[in-house]
């Protein structure tokens, strides 16, 4: 905007001396500041009667739509621990898979069909997960009792001035404060409890969420990656990770001998898995752990009769080694280690994969294991 002239820049005279100041201004938010064309005060006194002269705006709105990719919907697994729940899950998500399924896909697009049909499910049947609040302390029953006796007790002093109803009004003064460390006390305790309970079933995450409750710590704010646009923010990941993990070894000719087998004589059995090696492999399976690429949770594996159509696919692994190709996709969650965290070489990543392929690496290693 271009300065404006002097005669423009006062908006108040003062009826004492005549001074002419500047004391009004329009407000407008940072991220707005672009669509501010022009402003000026009115010469005239006479459009607000006053000795205030009338400031005006003119601001030119963009309005776009917002270009964020929308996040995942977050479901609450833990409803299918019900029995009735897992039957009514189970059921819809075979007959969606079986609907979708003609016979002739390969496994790839096999599994894409059983994504599809275990995402639909989740929408319709499993709740989302809610955002639990911390309530205020100033609103428990307790406290607010007590405010309700002191307010009483300050009343009654009001209307008799007397030491005895000041005595009252002092004593139940002292209760709020006791009452609000007795609750205090008490939450303590009780997220002490959870974050012992949390520790036991190896719920790490939520343990360390709890004590930086407890104890005030919050998240440091991490700083955007730089780089000027979002597909070159995305490169720099991928060229860090890759830089991480290495590149494939180069093979000669060398490489093609063939060596010797340490072990001799090791009998492995190698006849089609079955759905007893199926429901001992998910023995190792957690609830509350991250799902993979795929987005199937380990509760849908661990709770739901799907162990045939899981069969299926190990098998075709087995067999004809053939297996879906979001089995070999991950999801590599950058984790920051420290420093300046707009720089990549300050993060390390955790590999997220497909809780399908974990079970058909769990069921491989237990019939190694047998020998």
């Amino acid at each position: 905007m271009r300065r404006k002239k002097k005669g423009k820049l006062w908006t108040y005279m003062s009826d004492m001396n005549g001074r002419k100041t500047q004391i009004d201004y329009i407000l407008v938010n940072r991220k707005w500041k672009n669509s501010v064309h022009n402003v000026e005060a009115f010469s005239s006194f006479s459009s607000v009667g006053g000795d205030h002269r009338l400031v005006s705006a003119t601001i030119h709105l963009s309005l776009r739509k917002s270009k964020s990719t929308p996040s995942k919907e977050k479901y609450d697994w833990s409803f299918l621990k019900d029995s009735t729940i897992q039957n009514q899950y189970t059921i819809e998500v075979r007959n969606r898979f079986t609907g979708l399924c003609t016979g002739e896909e390969d496994p790839t697009e096999r599994y894409e069909k059983l994504i599809k049909a275990n995402r639909d499910t989740a929408g319709k049947l499993v709740p989302r997960r809610t955002k639990v609040r911390k309530r205020s302390t100033s609103n428990h029953p307790l406290i607010v009792e007590a405010r309700k006796e002191a307010q009483d007790a300050f009343n009654q002093h009001q209307q008799t001035p007397n030491s005895v109803n000041e005595e009252r009004w002092r004593i139940s003064k002292q209760k709020i404060q006791t009452v609000y460390r007795d609750i205090e006390e008490r939450e303590l305790d009780s997220l002490i409890q959870e974050v012992e309970k949390a520790d036991e079933r190896s719920k790490h995450g939520e343990s360390w969420k709890l004590i930086n409750r407890i104890t005030g710590r919050k998240a440091s704010r991490q700083r955007i990656l730089r780089g000027k646009t979002k597909e070159e923010r995305r490169q720099k990941w991928f060229s860090h990770f890759q830089t991480l993990l290495g590149e494939d070894p180069v093979r000669t000719t060398e490489d093609d001998v063939d060596l010797e087998p340490i072990l001799q004589d090791i009998c492995i059995d190698e006849s089609d898995f079955t759905v007893d090696e199926i429901k001992k492999a998910k023995k190792s399976l957690s609830d509350g752990k991250q799902s993979g690429p795929d987005d199937i949770p380990p509760e849908v594996w661990k709770y739901c009769d799907l162990d045939d159509i899981l069969l299926e696919f190990t098998n075709g692994l087995l067999n004809k080694n053939e297996k879906p190709n979001q089995w070999s996709e991950i999801d590599l969650i950058p984790v920051p280690k420290g420093g300046d965290l707009s720089d990549t070489s300050n993060y390390r990543g955790i590999s997220l994969a497909a809780i399908a392929a974990k079970l058909a690496n769990k069921m491989i290693l237990n019939r190694v294991r047998q020998r």
